[in-house]
């Protein structure tokens, strides 16, 4: 259990849809990048442009690394 406020909606994909209300959105987005590419946020936009830009520089990081 992630969250006291949250419910799970499966969906016909297999996958599922959690639901929860939450002032602290920076939680949730860490809690979401732990499931890498298994994980999207739908809603609400603020936290989806959070995690699209924590995507956006951990690729950079990881292509511009010198090996």
């Amino acid at each position: 259990r992630f969250h006291d406020t949250q419910t799970l909606e499966d969906i016909a994909d297999g996958g599922v849809v959690l639901r929860l209300t939450t002032s602290a959105l920076g939680e949730v987005k860490r809690w979401v990048l732990q499931y890498g590419s298994h994980a999207e946020v739908l809603e609400p936009p603020d936290l989806r442009q959070a995690v699209i830009q924590e995507v956006k520089e951990m690729t950079s990081m990881y292509l511009n690394q010198r090996n």
